[in-house]
């Protein structure tokens, strides 16, 4: 999602897997269509939001491993982020 300057603000979500429904906690209903920093707002305190717009300006790919803290409790994940159009998509393993 792009504000008045074409800045990315935030994304969102247009495809979600029984995987990643799982790692999140949420049902994909309630995810698609709706923004990442709303659905996740602890992506703001890891500059989830500025790393993925380095990939998405700058086509590199990033691996990484994070803590995603869930409500249902924290993990680990091992993550590839690549650019796909004017967004993400990115993958993610629970290696916890």
């Amino acid at each position: 999602m792009r504000g008045p300057d074409h800045a990315i603000v935030d994304f969102r979500f247009s495809y979600l897997n029984s995987n990643a429904e799982k790692l999140i906690a949420m049902q994909r209903d309630n995810v698609l269509g709706q923004l990442l920093t709303e659905r996740l707002p602890m992506i703001r305190d890891t500059d989830g939001v500025a790393r993925y717009t380095s990939v998405v300006d700058g086509g590199l790919a990033i691996n990484e491993e994070v803590c995603f803290k869930r409500r249902t409790g924290d993990i680990w994940l091992q993550t590839h982020i690549i650019k796909l159009d004017d967004g993400v998509a990115i993958t993610a393993r629970d290696i916890t």
